[in-house]
């Protein structure tokens, strides 16, 4: 950049120096500003004059929104927000946004609550707490029901995690030289076990629920790779490779079994590698699925456009399929806990077993936007600031 004529040079004769005139553009400028600040002090006082009587401490409280000392706020509530992100912690239930992490209770007290700053806000919770993350940043915490917080610190960006329902976590990074790195730490937030991948992008990694296995999705060349570790060892246990496709979702649905995930097929797996079965979706399309369920997974596909429904189904951890059921509607969500499978549509929410036989149907709920099932076998309605508790 040329440096500016006018950088350090003295300007002789001018008439500003002396104070002679002024030019009607700085006239204009400073009757503007003199407007504007008597425009702002009317509003004030108008302000002021129309919420008089609230102009206490509580008062002003209230209205952004802050609980006034002893004052209690409803169960289950929070600031609203496009970012918010949910999940259930056993009975309980945390929450997430760009600017607040909070963990509740199972009864909707807050046992732990502080500001943060997320770009991209993500929680991953299980019965005993929740781990809160930054994607794509390095802002990670785990977070207990005793409201115990005890901050990771990732070796890089961070770009996905899981959590065993006993609070283990295997943390997928980046890492500088390699392709990802996963780190997994027990429910102390001790640090158990780390793997480098030099070979493929990790899409995915999860922790065996008896914390005996380590299983990574990785991206390479002409498809993707599925590692499996032994987390007393170094040694590569098992892999499987999905030669010409790129599965996205993994997850352990037994001890030894797990379910791989794609846009196209689903794979059932041995932790040593073996294939138990694999289901090809035809002219379906894998558009939503809970791989959480006790010992079973759901899936929705669809084969026609987004919003027009399609159908739900269950399978065993051993990949057997369990039922189906039609829907009319593209769910909103999904949740699976224990033997139960909760839908969420446009127009109703309905809840099944894993045999796909209903047990619950309403068509009045429309104002919650995503419904999720307890460990207690009741569920979270999420709205806009609250939760609130269905008890079928």
């Amino acid at each position: 950049m040329e440096e500016s004529p006018y950088d350090g040079e003295e300007i002789e004769d001018s008439p500003y120096d002396e104070g002679q005139w002024k030019p009607k553009t700085e006239r204009r400028g400073r009757n503007l500003l003199t407007g504007i600040i008597t425009a702002a002090v009317a509003v004030a006082a108008l302000l002021v004059f129309a919420f008089r009587d609230g102009l206490t401490p509580e008062g002003l409280q209230r209205l952004f929104g802050i609980a006034a000392p002893g004052e209690e706020r409803p169960p289950f509530s929070y600031e609203s927000g496009s970012d918010l992100v949910f999940a259930t912690c056993g009975n309980g239930l945390a929450v997430a946004s760009g600017s607040v992490i909070e963990l509740f209770g199972a009864s909707g007290e807050s046992v732990f609550r502080e500001i943060v700053y997320y770009d991209c806000p993500a929680v991953f919770a299980s019965a005993t707490g929740a781990l809160f993350c930054d994607l794509g940043g390095d802002g990670c915490a785990m977070v207990s029901y005793r409201g115990e917080k005890r901050p990771l610190e990732p070796r890089g960006e961070i770009l996905t995690a899981h959590r065993t329902e006993d609070g283990w976590v295997a943390l997928t990074t980046t890492a500088a030289g390699y392709k990802g790195l996963v780190s997994v730490y027990d429910a102390s937030a001790v640090l158990r076990y780390e793997w480098w991948s030099g070979a493929g992008y990790v899409l995915k990694a999860c922790i065996s629920p008896d914390h005996s296995y380590l299983a990574a999705l990785c991206a390479v060349d002409g498809g993707s790779v599925l590692h499996v570790y032994r987390l007393d060892s170094e040694e590569e246990y098992a892999s499987f490779s999905f030669a010409g496709e790129l599965p996205f979702e993994l997850g352990f649905l037994s001890e030894e079994n797990l379910c791989v995930a794609g846009k196209n097929a689903l794979y059932f797996l041995t932790a040593a590698g073996e294939t138990l079965d694999r289901y090809e979706l035809g002219s379906y399309t894998l558009a939503d699925y809970d791989l959480g369920g006790q010992g079973f997974a759901a899936v929705f596909v669809r084969s026609g456009a987004a919003g027009q429904g399609g159908l739900l189904q269950t399978f065993d951890a051993d990949g057997t399929p369990l039922a189906y059921a039609e829907l009319d509607r593209d769910p909103v969500s999904l949740s699976a806990s224990g033997q139960k499978l909760l839908v969420l549509t446009g127009g109703y929410l309905a809840l099944y077993d894993r045999e796909m036989h209903e047990k619950y149907w309403d068509d009045g709920l429309m104002t919650a936007t995503k419904a999720m099932l307890r460990s207690n076998g009741s569920a979270f309605l999420v709205g806009s600031y609250a939760a609130e508790i269905l008890e079928f």
